[in-house]
């Protein structure tokens, strides 16, 4: 009994160290979630999922967000890629927010906020906002 707490010991650390280096180097599912500071919170209702991206100490980062899942950490700008869109929705919003606590929006609507299509040459964009956050929908024409 004696002999396998080192062994046991040393396994702890090694588990305790690999985790922390994962969520250093991988972010995605290993990243940190802090609602603190009053940044937006965005909640995967739908039945699919999305990716975010936005920046992190001078650094692009980016999560996967499951069916029920949250996203967060754009400090005043997020950028949501979904599958079945040809295209992005860039959200801009007060960082940190008024009120000094998370705002929660759900993606439906972020997805229902776009209207008023406008179409140039190369970009598809539709504008909206929900309170004080703008949200964007752009999508380069292939015509």
């Amino acid at each position: 009994m004696k002999k396998m707490f080192p062994v046991l010991l040393c396994i702890i650390v090694c588990l305790v160290v690999s985790i922390g280096m994962m969520k250093m180097r991988f972010g995605g599912m290993f990243m940190e979630k802090q609602l603190s500071g009053g940044d937006l919170v965005v909640i995967n209702n739908s039945s699919d999922s999305f990716s975010t991206a936005f920046t992190k100490d001078g650094k692009t980062m980016s999560q996967v967000v499951h069916p029920g899942e949250k996203a967060t950490g754009g400090k005043g700008l997020l950028r949501i890629f979904i599958a079945k869109k040809n295209g992005n929705y860039e959200i801009q919003y007060p960082y940190p927010r008024p009120d000094g606590k998370p705002a929660e929006i759900s993606l439906t609507q972020v997805l229902n906020a776009v209207h008023n299509p406008e179409i140039d040459k190369e970009l598809y964009v539709e504008k909206g906002k929900i309170d004080d956050i703008r949200v964007d929908y752009e999508e380069v024409n292939m015509d």
